[in-house]
């Protein structure tokens, strides 16, 4: 099973899953390569350069890509921009 060489077989924990962006010039879309399985959708995507949030995960293809609505949609959501 891919996850489980992926996780070591070991689910339930909290973890970071390094990645790289991979395109963020398609907002409000931001496509990002981090390891993620079923139920990883909410979680943020932190920079690594500064620790703050740029997206928050939504949804991935299998070796392929993953999507995250990317942070600046987001504030101005909250804000009431969007």
């Amino acid at each position: 099973m891919f996850s489980a060489a992926v996780f070591g077989n070991t689910f339930g924990v909290k973890r970071a899953a390094i990645g790289e962006v991979l395109d963020g010039t398609a907002a409000p879309v931001l496509f990002h390569d981090c390891s993620t399985l079923g139920g990883n959708s909410g979680s943020p995507v932190f920079s690594i350069d500064t620790g703050r949030v740029v997206g928050i995960h939504r949804s991935g293809s299998f070796m392929f890509r993953n999507e995250a609505v990317d942070g600046a949609s987001l504030d101005a959501f909250v804000r009431g921009d969007a």
